[in-house]
């Protein structure tokens, strides 16, 4: 029995307290993108729960090559969509990722998406933190969402490096 609580002690000194969550990433969804297309937007709410500011330096997919967080803007009659190296998200604050504001593109997708697939997202934080979420691939191609309805025709688009 000695030996049986000095094993439980020992293990329990060992393993190192879990970390508490610094972001609470909700309504993570991918739009489905057209046949041929390697290119996805993903959409979600990540809120700062932690009781400091958080940095958001970095994010990947297991589904692209590249994952990147978005910013687009009028100028003018175009829309101009440029990359976010990284974001600041103050104490209680969310981040809203939706159509025409700021989002994530999904860019060489690996292989098509589907209706139904999860996407895993992690999102690399200045702190040295990763937090995870599972997106679900929905085909919004002929659904209204919550977000503002992304109607691209009238507009140009351009890609700001």
């Amino acid at each position: 029995m000695h030996l049986f609580l000095l094993f439980v002690g020992l293990v329990l000194c060992s393993t190192q307290p879990l970390e508490a969550a610094e972001l609470e990433i909700s309504l993570a969804t991918v739009r489905m993108p057209p046949p041929q297309s390697d290119t996805a937007a993903a959409y979600m709410q990540i809120k700062n729960i932690s009781n400091k500011p958080v940095v958001i330096s970095s994010i990947v997919s297991n589904v692209a090559k590249v994952t990147e967080l978005h910013s687009m803007r009028m100028e003018g009659d175009r829309m101009i969509m440029s990359e976010v190296k990284k974001t600041r998200i103050e104490v209680g604050a969310t981040l809203d990722l939706s159509p025409s504001a700021m989002h994530l593109m999904l860019m060489d997708l690996y292989e098509d998406l589907r209706a139904g697939d999860q996407v895993m997202i992690t999102f690399y934080l200045q702190s040295g933190k990763e937090e995870m979420v599972h997106a679900l691939v929905q085909d919004m191609r002929n659904k209204s969402i919550d977000h503002d309805a992304m109607d691209m025709t009238p507009m140009k688009m351009h890609h700001a490096h």
